[in-house]
């Protein structure tokens, strides 16, 4: 089975957009003034809060290098600027070699 991104068998695999968002929710009831008065919803909610950073900060950040890859590239394409073609290139084997590993 092949899972293509956004289709409904990757997105309830995965579901990066809403534990991004949950993530993201967490982290600001952390930063509450009141957030230390009940220490054990305190503790529940760092250790939701961890397990969603854990699971999205490393997709995160190949999305941000993608994006700026295919910016680069568009550019490089626009401007026809062969140098900048081949940075855009070499960005997206790293970019490449660094998912295979994972």
């Amino acid at each position: 089975m092949i899972l293509r991104r956004g289709s409904q068998q990757s997105a309830s695999l995965f579901d990066y957009d809403n534990k991004v968002v949950r993530r993201d929710a967490l982290q600001a009831k952390m930063n509450t003034a009141d957030f230390w008065n009940d220490r054990t919803a305190a503790q529940r909610v760092i250790g939701e809060y961890q397990q969603a950073k854990a699971q999205t900060e490393d997709l995160g950040d190949v999305i941000e290098k993608f994006d700026d890859v295919q910016v680069t590239y568009q550019l490089a394409r626009e401007e026809n600027d062969q140098e900048l073609l081949e940075e855009a290139d070499e960005a997206l084997f790293h970019l490449a070699e660094r998912m295979a590993s994972q």
